[in-house]
C-alpha cells in the first residue's frame, strides 16, 4: 500500500501507516495540517515536498520509516534490515512549516533463536534528507531530531552488524531555520 496526499486541508490530527511509500506534496496546491502529522512506512519511503505551495503542520510532526520487528522463524536464517528514507524538500517558493520535527530511519537486524546459521540479522540505517532551494523554505519552530541508526541483532553464533545511515540538511538559494 502506498499513500498519496496532495492539496488537502485536515483540520484534526493525522495517522498515515503504509507497508510501502507516503508522500505529502504540496504540488497541485497547498497542504495543511491542524493538529499533528504522524506518518509511518514500514518498507518504504517519506516524502515531504512543498513546489511552489505550502505544506504546513500546526503540530509536530513525526516520521518513521524503519522495517517491522517481527519474530524470527527457528529453523531459518535471520532477516537483514534496512531502514527507508526521508525526504524533505521545499523548491520553487514552496514552503514546509512545522512545530517540533522527529524523523527515524533506523533499522534493527532480526535475532536469530538458533535457526539457520545461527547468526543475527544486519540492521543498516536509512537515509535522511532536509534540503531547501530554488527559493524553496524550510521552518521548524521547536526542535528537530533526525536517527539513522543500525542495530544488529543476536543469535547464539554471533550478532549481526549494525551500521548507521546517513542524515543530510542543506540548502542550496532556499533557507533553512
Amino acid at each position: 500500500s502506498n499513500i498519496l496526499i496532495d492539496d488537502a486541508h485536515f483540520t484534526s490530527s493525522v495517522t498515515a501507516n503504509a507497508m510501502n511509500d507516503v508522500f505529502v506534496k504540496a504540488s497541485s496546491g497547498n497542504v495543511a495540517f491542524d493538529g499533528d502529522l504522524n506518518v509511518e512506512s514500514f518498507y518504504g519511503d517519506i516524502g515531504l515536498t512543498a513546489d511552489e505551495y505550502a505544506l504546513t503542520v500546526n503540530g509536530t510532526t513525526r516520521l518513521y520509516a524503519s522495517p517491522v520487528d517481527f519474530q524470527p522463524v527457528s529453523e531459518t536464517n535471520s532477516e537483514d534490515r534496512l531502514g527507508g528514507s526521508v525526504n524533505i524538500s521545499a523548491l520553487d517558493g514552496g514552503t514546509i512549516t512545522t512545530h517540533d520535527l522527529t524523523i527515524d530511519v533506523s533499522a534493527k537486524g532480526q535475532d536469530n533463536v538458533g535457526g539457520g546459521d545461527g547468526y543475527g540479522g544486519d540492521g543498516t540505517g536509512g537515509n535522511i534528507d532536509i534540503a531547501a532551494d530554488y527559493d524553496g523554505a524550510i521552518t521548524v519552530n521547536g526542535n528537530l531530531t533526525a536517527t539513522a541508526n543500525g542495530t544488529g541483532a543476536s543469535g547464539p553464533n554471533g550478532a549481526g552488524l549494525g551500521q548507521g545511515g546517513s542524515v543530510s540538511i542543506g540548502s542550496g538559494d532556499g533557507t533553512l531555520s
